[in-house]
């Protein structure tokens, strides 16, 4: 399920960042997978922040929701809009 909020999270990118650049890092630590997107565009309007009513940033969370991981949306320190997924890996017998 963490490729459909990538997915989106790209999608975002293209059509309403106005960025030039886009960043997505994936990286597995200590059990957890976490998936990093940030791009250089235009950013959030700080009302969609903290609520997520966009339409597409409330499939993002449900998702997240859904296999028990954690999601931020956050402006950039320079701008553009993070996206941050932190999910604990599954352990040995559990299936993905």
């Amino acid at each position: 399920m963490y490729y459909g909020i990538a997915r989106e999270a790209l999608n975002n990118v293209v059509k309403h960042a106005r960025a030039q650049n886009a960043q997505m890092t994936l990286r597995i630590e200590t059990g957890w997978l976490h998936l990093q997107i940030a791009d250089d565009g235009i950013g959030l309007p700080p009302h969609l922040l903290p609520t997520g009513q966009h339409f597409g940033m409330f499939g993002m969370h449900e998702r997240a929701r859904w296999i028990q991981a954690d999601l931020s949306i956050e402006r950039g320190p320079e701008g553009g809009t993070q996206v941050h997924l932190r999910w604990p890996l599954p352990t040995h017998g559990e299936s993905a």
